[in-house]
């Protein structure tokens, strides 16, 4: 995710692909550089001038191909959003303001396939969240630690296993916004077996296998709440829940949160 001095704002979800282990779901180019092309181009390179399809697939040239599957949000501060693909024709163009009172939530899933139990969630709880916050009248960092208990709430069924291979996995990540921690990996008896469990929070007996998608500690890590003002101040919060060892951080009051603040050049 990232934002410019001048309003616009992109962000990236990774596409769930299960096939061969997880092998598709990294590509050549990182989605992360995705983002950074759009946003910061290099001299010389054309910037992307208005929030449609075409015209991304065109500034992004290659990368918009070679990456790993992914979701793209592109848009510019008081004028329009786009949502597209480089695994899905479909897309999204949509109105900075939107439509009073509703919310739209991006997934891991294929745009235009049927929504995912965790966005039709964050889609209910997010409004929720707003009227209950505006009804109160709450300052800005009550707003802000509704979004974050949003961004926690944790609904993956613990009575019915993660089901058969990484394909039964997806399927029960898709029910939860939150995602506890969880290790994984694949085993030999039968060949290629995927296995996946809850693990308690301070375990570290998983070790990393970077050659796949779907092997070692998988989980929440951080959340991000990205505010406007109608003033052209922009507040970025990033919270950390684990440290560099897997354990879980202290994060009342806020002690793990980065906050970066600034005001648009053009307000």
């Amino acid at each position: 995710m990232g934002v410019t001095r001048d309003g616009r704002v992109a962000a990236v979800t990774n596409v769930a692909e299960a096939g061969d282990q997880g092998k598709h779901a990294v590509g050549v180019q990182s989605r992360g550089q995705v983002v950074r092309d759009v946003l910061c181009p290099m001299p010389g390179s054309p910037a992307v001038v208005r929030p449609c399809v075409d015209e991304l697939k065109k500034r992004l040239g290659g990368d918009f191909e070679d990456a790993g599957g992914f979701n793209l949000v592109y848009g510019h501060e008081g004028r329009r959003i786009v949502v597209c693909s480089n695994r899905s024709d479909a897309a999204m163009d949509l109105s900075w303001g939107g439509t009073p009172g509703h919310t739209w939530a991006v997934s891991n899933g294929r745009l235009g396939a049927r929504a995912w139990d965790k966005v039709v969630l964050a889609e209910r709880a997010v409004d929720v969240a707003l009227a209950d916050s505006v009804r109160a009248t709450e300052p800005e960092p009550e707003l802000v630690e509704r979004m974050l208990r949003v961004l926690s709430l944790d609904t993956l069924p613990r009575d019915q296993g993660f089901g058969t291979g990484v394909e039964g996995l997806i399927a029960q990540l898709q029910k939860s916004i939150f995602i506890p921690v969880l290790k994984m990996w694949f085993s030999a008896d039968p060949p290629g077996s995927f296995h996946a469990e809850l693990c308690g929070l301070d375990s570290r007996d998983v070790e990393e296998t970077p050659s796949t998608a779907f092997s070692g500690k998988y989980g929440t890590t951080k959340q991000t709440v990205l505010l406007f003002h109608r003033s052209g101040r922009v507040k970025f919060i990033e919270r950390t829940l684990f440290d560099g060892d897997d354990r879980p951080l202290d994060v009342a009051n806020g002690r793990t949160d980065q906050i970066f603040e600034f005001q648009l050049r053009e307000h």
